[in-house]
């Protein structure tokens, strides 16, 4: 792929607006990143135009460079990166913006690419063409490209061009996810899906890292997204109706419960600037979920938001909004399988439980263990599993058009800092009563929403006990999992 990716860098900063007086004098540079595979190879159509650099007026008497550029294409990938990394370097000069044109994969691509020139502080726009894009869709670039993608004389690019010009700057948490394997007895392996089949990966490494800007998870999804990927389609229609089907097959065949390969999970958390000040809070797990989903962005699954509309842990009344820069990721757990395929192929959130906010956590596995991961919706299979990390790595700069409902952080918030690390909750409490009229819609809901969500899990049981082998199969899972439980007792 070109362009690698590490787990510390530097980036953040306030929101910032599109000020067109601050840029006075400076030349406009827009870069377009482009994945030509993307989207059934749609956004091919930006490679194949006969112009490859262009200038366009924004604004009367405002004007800027459009270069467009081949992500598959190594040296001018490097060539344009470069050029970026340089005029970013000289902000007095140069106004400069990346556009990753493909899916949030496309996105992480760019990420690694800025990373690797030292440019994480250039502001990078999306031209979704990817399956789920859940970050296009939150900083409100939509779920699709828009149509026509180009136009008579490009109009409807250059309209898409000076949206991304005007859209606000907010940062974005990166985080790190690393996957350990035991070191002692039978040696472990990776396994990823590659053009349909199942390869071992990472050959020789004891631990597999990752960034994350979306979400992680372990458990249901991974398996679900491992199984998916053996079988892909080329339709995004097919692909969520292949999504829906091994969802409520997994119905039928379970993947295992939480409680049979993690031995331990917490959130370390700090209160000092010392390694003796550091604490472990257990995650509050139920011994029946079979999924954990760290959740970065309001939407998952294809545009699911389940942090806001979910049922709560023991301790809901802690629970703040979620920010895509507060440096902190939301912590979920899914039960039924069934409701994974759902969430994936429809967005549905039923049997979601929010569990803990924080910024650093780690999970012992049981030896043995054999667990699918998947981080932004790439699936991995690890073969004698000892632990995960999670930890926050960077921030990088995403443009929010007018229409996202990403919110970077609450007025107010301060960055985290040794000092300020007691500080910070009170902050975001304050902060919570400011945007309590946004979220009283779904506060005076929550009843309402567990009704529906009943009355929806009942005619669901009623529809699957009109289909007798799924009922005699799930007789049969239900004896399985009691003659389980009373074996463990």
């Amino acid at each position: 792929m070109g362009c690698t990716s590490s787990s510390s860098a530097s980036g953040g900063g306030d929101i910032k607006k599109n000020a067109s007086d601050a840029r006075v004098g400076r030349e406009i540079n827009i870069f377009l990143a482009v994945n030509g595979s993307s989207g059934g190879l749609i956004a091919k159509q930006l490679l194949d135009m006969s112009i490859s650099k262009f200038q366009m007026e924004l604004a009367p008497g405002k004007t800027c460079w459009v270069e467009i550029f081949n992500l598959k294409d190594g040296e001018k990938r490097d060539a344009n990166f470069r050029m970026l990394a340089e005029y970013a370097s000289d902000g007095d000069k140069y106004d400069t913006r990346v556009v990753a044109c493909g899916g949030d994969g496309t996105v992480k691509w760019v990420i690694s690419c800025l990373q690797d020139v030292g440019a994480l502080n250039v502001p990078i726009g999306v031209i979704p063409f990817g399956t789920g894009n859940d970050l296009s869709r939150v900083m409100g670039w939509g779920a699709k490209p828009p149509s026509p993608l180009i136009g008579t004389g490009m109009s409807a690019l250059r309209d898409r061009i000076r949206m991304i010009y005007e859209a606000d700057q907010i940062p974005l948490d990166v985080w790190v996810c690393t996957v350990h394997l035991r070191s002692d007895g039978e040696g472990g392996f990776f396994e990823e899906v590659k053009d349909k089949k199942i390869v071992r990966t990472h050959s020789g490494k004891q631990s597999v890292s990752q960034p994350m800007i979306n979400y992680f998870s372990l458990g249901a999804d991974g398996e679900l997204m491992f199984a998916f990927e053996q079988n892909r389609r080329s339709s995004q229609l097919g692909n969520k109706l292949l999504y829906l089907r091994k969802g409520m097959r997994q119905t039928l065949s379970p993947p295992n419960r939480l409680d049979k390969f993690i031995q331990g999970a917490h959130e370390r958390s700090t209160a000092g600037d010392s390694a003796e000040d550091q604490t472990l809070d257990q995650l509050d797990l139920d011994e029946r979920d079979r999924m954990l989903l760290f959740l970065n962005i309001p939407s998952y699954g294809a545009g699911s938001d389940p942090w806001r509309r979910r049922k709560d842990g023991k301790d809901g009344s802690k629970f703040h909004p979620q920010f895509v820069g507060d440096e902190k990721l939301e912590i979920l757990s899914m039960r039924s399988t069934s409701n994974a395929g759902l969430a994936l192929a429809t967005g549905s959130t039923l049997g979601i439980k929010r569990i803990k906010q924080g910024r650093s956590f780690h999970i012992k596995l049981k030896p043995g263990s054999s667990v699918f991961f998947q981080v932004d919706g790439e699936a991995l299979k690890a073969n004698n599993a000892d632990m995960v990390e999670v930890e926050h790595g960077y921030q990088v700069q995403l443009l929010r058009s007018a229409e996202g409902k990403a919110v970077a952080y609450p007025d107010g918030f301060i960055p985290r800092t040794p000092s300020a690390a007691l500080r910070e909750d009170e902050v975001v409490l304050a902060a919570h009563d400011a945007i309590e009229a946004e979220d009283a819609v779904f506060v005076v809901s929550d009843k309402k929403e567990e009704s529906e969500q009943a009355k929806e899990e009942e005619v669901s049981t009623a529809k699957e006990a009109t289909n007798e082998e799924e009922v005699s199969a799930a007789k049969e899972a239900t004896k399985e999992e009691v003659s389980t439980e009373e074996e463990a007792t």
